[in-house]
């Protein structure tokens, strides 16, 4: 099999296990129903995958590359700080409207998968690439370690995340977007004080 045809089939079993996930969970997701909806045999997933958690977590992995993905098609254009916003509003959308925790896969178990791992490295480096740009053009308050905040991203994809969801009644969408919302607004900088209209006292910084 050539590299293209493997890299397809691949994002096919992919998106066929991610469908499954949804719709019955990780205990009830069956590799052989799996296969029999792919037109392959088991023996091709495995080609692909060593088990059910090895693909739960390249699932895992493949959301967050996605997530990279996003933050690529972002205009260049706009400011590092808008491109952040745009990027993680997708993004934790999202990672809310699957709720890992809700269908029982085994984030746990899965965090160190290399996949995983390579995913959440490369993602952070765009965050943290991003916020950067942020802090030389002056958009960033600049008492904010970029690795705290990198670190604090990545918790907007965690499990807590679920929580929320779980225990206010709000939408996906609702809860992503109030995620966002508190954390890119204590990101904002303050106004310049030289840019205050004459006559009026800038606004105190928080």
């Amino acid at each position: 099999m050539t590299d293209q045809r493997h890299t397809i089939r691949e994002r096919m079993i992919l998106e066929a296990a991610h469908a499954a996930l949804l719709a019955h969970g990780y205990a009830q997701m069956n590799l052989d129903d799996l296969a029999r909806e792919l037109g392959v045999g088991k023996a091709t997933l495995y080609k692909h995958f060593a088990s059910k958690e090895d693909l739960a977590a390249a699932v895992v992995a493949f959301g967050m590359n996605q997530a990279g993905e996003l933050q690529r098609a972002v205009p260049t254009h706009l400011p590092p700080l808008q491109r952040l916003e745009t990027m993680l509003r997708i993004g934790v959308r999202n990672r809310v409207s699957m709720n890992p925790t809700a269908l029982g896969v085994p984030l746990e178990a899965i965090s160190s998968h290399p996949r995983v791992v390579a995913a959440r490295v490369e993602l952070s480096a765009d965050v943290a690439a991003m916020l950067e740009a942020a802090r030389a053009s002056g958009e960033l308050r600049s008492h904010f370690p970029t690795p705290f905040l990198v670190a604090w991203v990545a918790n907007l994809f965690g499990s807590g995340i679920d929580f929320v969801n779980m225990m206010t009644g709000l939408s996906p969408d609702e809860v992503a977007d109030l995620a966002i919302d508190a954390f890119m607004r204590g990101l904002s900088a303050p106004p310049d004080p030289a840019s205050a209209p004459r006559g009026r006292a800038a606004p105190p910084s928080p």
